[in-house]
């Protein structure tokens, strides 16, 4: 637990007492995952769509069909992950 003194200013979130104008460290750091994270679901969303068009083109090839699908999944299952840890 920290000691309030006359320098130290509470946390907007965790009313913690810190030297920090608005967050403490650990706050940031909380914010800063989570923002890592949603650019992650971001980045395999935009990869799942472009997976669905390769496959699209991959018509006729049914074994290139199946491992994009197989890729597609797993995308699916990494994203499902990471929206569970948010």
């Amino acid at each position: 637990m920290m000691v309030k003194d006359i320098f130290s200013i509470e946390c907007e979130e965790c009313q913690c007492y810190n030297f920090s104008p608005i967050k403490c460290k650990s706050c940031w750091e909380k914010d800063i995952k989570k923002q890592a994270t949603a650019d992650l679901i971001k980045m395999i969303d935009d990869e799942i769509y472009k997976i669905k068009d390769i496959i699209i083109m991959c018509e006729g090839n049914l074994e290139r069909q199946l491992a994009f699908i197989e890729i597609k999944q797993r995308l699916e299952e990494l994203k499902q992950m990471l929206v569970g840890k948010q």
